[in-house]
């Protein structure tokens, strides 16, 4: 059985969530893929967001940039069918993000710390 077939018959996903700088850098992970022109993508979208190699803006919608067709990932609307998806990620830089990947509502939980937690309740964009 392939990777990607176990992959479609999880029952929990655990998924990192990453912050997109407003120059379309998003973190160490991409970086290597992150290309001018994809960077160019990223941030004429507006995202604010990445998880599972997908960018979303601060309203939860799916930037959709050439890096997604290159991607070897899951698709993030496969994280909504997965039983228990959840989101980890800490931190003050992180605040934005989490909350633009909980509106997107591919998630069904959020591990994070107590002070990023709070902010998070807090934040009014």
């Amino acid at each position: 059985m392939s990777t990607f077939e176990l992959a479609a018959r999880a029952d929990v996903a655990l998924v990192g969530v990453g912050a997109v700088g407003p120059d379309g850098t998003s973190g160490a992970i991409l970086r290597p893929y992150l290309t001018d022109s994809v960077r160019a993508e990223v941030s004429k979208g507006r995202a604010v967001a990445h998880i599972c190699g997908h960018h979303f803006d601060a309203a939860g919608r799916h930037v959709r940039t050439s890096l997604c067709d290159r991607m070897i990932c899951m698709a993030p609307e496969r994280l909504a069918d997965i039983k228990l998806s959840l989101a980890v990620a800490w931190g003050h830089e992180k605040v934005l993000a989490l909350n633009a990947v909980l509106k997107a509502d591919l998630v069904s939980g959020l591990a994070t710390d107590e002070a990023t937690a709070r902010e998070l309740l807090a934040y009014e964009p």
